[in-house]
């Protein structure tokens, strides 16, 4: 069962990447990799980054059904950053969470 504040968890995190991808450098993506490195396993995570562990499994097997449409546009703009940017992280985000 979905928590009731994931989607909420979600449009955090979602406009959090994407103001951090369009407006600022983000400390040479730091913040990024954190929190791809935490959805992993792989590194220790914040608050922020237990959370989005959380709502990763709503967004990939599911698509983001859940979510608004907002939350929707803006999850399909950090999907396709993180594609990009991070191709071998998104295979491995979408085998785990599969």
């Amino acid at each position: 069962m979905q928590s009731p504040t994931a989607p909420l968890v979600t449009i955090i995190f979602v406009i959090a990447l994407v103001y951090c991808i369009n407006f600022i450098s983000c400390q040479s993506l730091d913040f990024i990799e954190k929190q791809l490195l935490c959805a992993l396993d792989k590194a220790p995570c914040d608050a922020l980054g237990r959370q989005i562990r959380t709502v990763l499994p709503e967004i990939i097997q599911k698509q983001c059904r859940q979510c608004s449409a907002e939350q929707l546009a803006y999850a399909n703009i950090v999907t396709k950053y993180i594609q990009t940017n991070f191709p071998q992280a998104w295979g491995a985000l979408v085998q785990k969470y599969s």
